[in-house]
């Protein structure tokens, strides 16, 4: 399998990045860069085992050495599917803690696991895996899923959603045909009940976009990991938070 990392960061002079897959430090696939901003690097392996999920960190390098690196405890993920000697190419964003990053934490997430067994699918004419972080959701009852201006993805018409897979808790993906998509692609993620799969919620966010990627065979471009936001949700957690700080403090003052 080959992978491509594309990601946009401003270096200083002398800095270069890398990425650091699975957690192997003192390997990092080095990218290369025309201005100092706009970054890529490839890297050749044996295929991967397929539906399991491949955490990967972006680090900045000066003389051979790692002096900064993506915090958080939240890495970049991806799946590869079943088919062999494809081509992932990894569209990034710098990741540090995702904003309102307490709902991303085990207090909030606790021990859930996704109940459905991981399903990558890729064409061979050449795929889009959508990526997106959304927290909560479960508390709810609920799933993610996406919808747009195509057939592929319903429309809009909130009976034809596309339910998408939490790969890990609060990492949500779906892997679609290139060629049943229409670009450029306009599109939301969506809140559905996890039972009826009825759609009880759009996502606080204007219209998201997508320009054809002109993939060519075997190819899966991956788009960055994206926060996905609810107002319900926001609303509910700000609330029980302030309770749970309320009660703290009156402890203390007892």
């Amino acid at each position: 399998m080959k992978l491509t990392f594309r990601i946009e960061y401003r270096t200083a002079w002398g800095e270069e990045l890398g990425v650091i897959l699975d957690g192997n430090n003192s390997e990092p696939i080095i990218l290369r860069t025309p201005n100092g901003e706009h970054w890529e690097g490839e890297a050749e392996m044996p295929d991967l085992p397929a539906c399991v999920p491949v955490s990967y960190r972006y680090g900045v390098y000066r003389d051979g050495q790692c002096i900064r690196r993506e915090s958080g405890t939240m890495a970049h993920l991806f799946c590869p599917g079943k088919k062999k000697n494809c081509h992932y190419i990894l569209n990034d964003f710098w990741k540090d803690l995702p904003a309102e990053s307490y709902l991303y934490s085990s207090a909030f997430s606790g021990d859930y696991q996704s109940e459905t067994t991981i399903k990558v699918t890729a064409s061979a004419d050449g795929s889009i895996t959508f990526r997106a972080l959304c927290p909560c959701l479960h508390h709810k009852r609920q799933v993610l899923a996406i919808s747009g201006d195509c057939p592929a993805l319903g429309n809009w018409d909130i009976q034809k959603t596309v339910l998408m897979e939490e790969i890990q808790p609060n990492e949500w993906t779906i892997t679609l045909n290139v060629s049943t998509l229409e670009f450029p692609l306009s599109y939301k993620f969506v809140a559905c009940n996890a039972d009826s799969k009825q759609v009880e919620e759009w996502e606080n966010h204007d219209n998201r976009m997508l320009n054809n990627p002109e993939l060519k065979k075997g190819e899966i471009y991956l788009t960055p990991e994206t926060e996905v936001h609810f107002t319900s949700s926001a609303v509910r957690w700000r609330e029980q938070l302030s309770l749970y700080f309320l009660s703290a403090v009156r402890k203390v003052l007892e």
